[in-house]
């Protein structure tokens, strides 16, 4: 991704002042320290394997957080950290955040039985599986960066579509998250909004909500 869509490119606004975001303010950091948008890609590209493990897949900002919240109350599954939970939390969302492994700051890099991504977590995450999905209903299923090729997601919408779920928010680039068996539901449902958005260098992030 490059122009416009980078977030090598993006200007904080005093919506996202608002918020505590070190995420958004380290990349911005980082990029701000390059002599051109160029460089500053590149510097954001070298750094993103650090910055996702301290913080999240996606780079949250005021525009994309403001969304997700008003499409709340939310269930998270895979959570991760908790980080966007909590700036959406910070937005005045309802959310329940819901990981497979939820973050050990003791042993967070015990592969066999703590979160592999995260050693920090940012907001409270319950252990819970993809068909966690089916105990909330009532809330939109938000699914931010499902490892590819990964059937979470895919199995996620299924337990929350058959319990009765209503809306899906997926965050993140499409050839690079969740399984072809998401997408395939993912394109068959009404898409309210999809944003593109202004993410890492070299990827084509979205937020897609969609009502089933």
């Amino acid at each position: 991704m490059t122009g416009a869509e980078s977030i090598a490119r993006y200007t904080i606004t005093d919506h996202d002042r608002a918020m505590t975001n070190p995420f958004l303010e380290e990349v911005s950091s980082l990029a701000e320290g390059a002599p051109t948008p160029q460089k500053a890609e590149e510097v954001l590209k070298k750094m993103r394997s650090d910055l996702v493990m301290k913080y999240a897949f996606t780079i949250p900002y005021y525009e994309l957080i403001a969304a997700i919240a008003a499409s709340g109350p939310l269930v998270e599954i895979g959570a991760g950290s908790g980080y966007w939970a909590w700036m959406i939390s910070q937005a005045g969302g309802d959310v329940v955040a819901i990981d497979r492994f939820s973050p050990d700051e003791v042993t967070p890099w015990d592969f066999t039985g703590t979160n592999q991504w995260y050693d920090e977590t940012w907001y409270y995450v319950d252990e819970g599986e993809a068909v966690s999905a089916g105990a909330w209903p009532e809330r939109s299923l938000f699914l931010a960066w499902p490892l590819y090729a990964d059937p979470m997601a895919a199995d996620a919408l299924r337990a929350y579509e058959a319990a009765g779920g209503k809306k899906v928010i997926f965050l993140g680039d499409v050839s690079m998250a969740g399984d072809e068996n998401f997408h395939q539901k993912l394109k068959s449902l009404h898409q309210e909004t999809r944003i593109t958005c202004m993410g890492w260098p070299g990827l084509n992030e979205e937020l897609i909500i969609a009502s089933l």
